[in-house]
């Protein structure tokens, strides 16, 4: 959210507690509070973020004094550094100053509050106006068509503190990109109930104590095929994506099976899924098995040439230099310190000749002549002359600069004159 974004609710007191019925923002990104004028918010009202929701239904609630508008807006619209609360008799003295008809209190309070909504021109952050939103720990439930044709939302995050999605929560979302989950130690969520409805290609970010791991679910969608001699529908599932999202177990992601799935993603998924699946695996290696390791970077190994290519497309230049790293040979007093641990080839790829490797860098004649060198030499080749096809000049000096100091320049050949 930018720097001094107003925002304000309208919510119903249930009990102890407030659920929210509407944001109205100037943002696209709508961060719910996890307390709203002494209340905590523990859900969110159906169609809380839809475009169809029942406006009327909104202004009845309002005038009933059923549901009410917290005062944030007031406090950040007076302008920034202003002071965050105000006390029960100062803001009901503002409300009857802003007060516009005759008739009841009630009335009167809820008409001045949306009147001045309007005249601050700050509108109700719904459908295609809501692109990122964050779910506060007390949040547990959110209701029945929350954001029904939010057709812009694309980062999400909540806590496993939450127990309900409603029905259709998701229905006509069709850009959510990015999920941020924040689990407590065992790691049980709704996330399984969430990638059910969202069957497009998604980041997942799962936290836990502290740690992040970055991970990948491809897309996937069906297909119904008529079966004309038995009078059936069957139903055909395309992309591995509904194998990914059966691998939980009591609503926490299993993450061995996770990477046992890797073989039928290099099947079905495109190339920059992998490259970008493999690389979030890697850096983020939570509960990563030896074996697991070895076919991603097995991988990694065999697709430079992809690698360099989206890394440079990307403007990535944090994961050039990873990928340096892991490909660089340690030099001999590191290789005899390492080779004293457990694990230790598999914490640095070693430069090997390896056929699969050498038929994917095939280009140029730059890159062919260095088809019989390891691994880190042609990837920085390939990264060359990626960047310089991009104009990449970070890419282009990290590269010379980095061949300068890990790489010995290639024997001269002596030359032969023959008379």
């Amino acid at each position: 959210m930018e720097a001094g974004a107003v925002q304000s609710f309208a919510y119903e007191k249930k009990g102890d507690s407030a659920v929210i019925w509407r944001c109205f923002s100037r943002d696209t990104k709508a961060v719910i509070p996890d307390m709203l004028d002494g209340l905590p918010v523990t859900g969110l009202a159906p169609y809380a973020f839809s475009a169809h929701m029942d406006e009327a239904e909104l202004e009845r609630g309002l005038r009933a004094g059923r549901l009410h508008i917290s005062r944030s807006v007031w406090m950040d619209a007076a302008g920034a550094g202003g002071e965050q609360t105000t006390s029960d008799d100062a803001w009901q003295e503002k409300l009857s100053v802003m007060s516009l008809d005759d008739g009841p209190r009630e009335e009167r309070i809820s008409t001045s509050e949306m009147a001045q909504l309007k005249k601050l021109g700050i509108p109700a952050l719904c459908g295609d106006r809501l692109e990122e939103l964050e779910l506060p720990a007390s949040v547990v439930r959110v209701g029945r068509y929350c954001f029904y044709n939010c057709g812009h939302l694309g980062r999400l995050s909540f806590t496993g503190k939450l127990q309900d999605w409603g029905s259709g929560v998701f229905t006509g979302c069709h850009q959510i990109r990015e999920i941020r989950v924040q689990v407590e130690p065992g790691g049980a969520s709704m996330l399984k109930d969430l990638l059910d409805e969202v069957r497009e290609e998604l980041l997942v970010v799962l936290e836990e104590s502290g740690e992040q791991s970055f991970l990948m679910f491809p897309e996937f969608y069906e297909e119904g095929v008529e079966n004309t001699p038995a009078r059936i529908l069957e139903t055909h599932v395309h992309g591995s994506g509904i194998l990914y999202r059966n691998c939980f177990k009591n609503r926490r992601l299993d993450f061995r099976q996770y990477d046992e799935l890797f073989v039928y993603a290099v099947a079905r998924e495109s190339e920059e899924f992998l490259v970008r699946q493999v690389l979030y695996r890697l850096r983020s290696p939570r509960e990563l098995s030896e074996k697991a390791r070895a076919q991603y970077e097995d991988y990694m190994r065999a697709h430079l040439r992809d690698f360099a290519e989206y890394l440079v497309r990307k403007r990535r230049i944090e994961e050039i230099r990873w990928m340096c790293e892991r490909l660089r040979v340690p030099e001999p007093a590191e290789a005899a310190g390492a080779a004293n641990q457990a694990g230790s080839v598999q914490d640095g790829l070693w430069q090997k000749k390896d056929v699969t490797m050498q038929k994917n860098c095939r280009g140029s004649d730059a890159v062919r002549q260095t088809a019989d060198r390891g691994s880190l030499e042609i990837f920085l080749d390939l990264v060359q002359e990626a960047a310089g096809r991009a104009r990449y000049a970070e890419a282009m000096s990290y590269v010379m600069d980095y061949r300068h100091a890990y790489v010995p320049p290639a024997p001269k050949k002596r030359r032969k004159f023959e008379l």
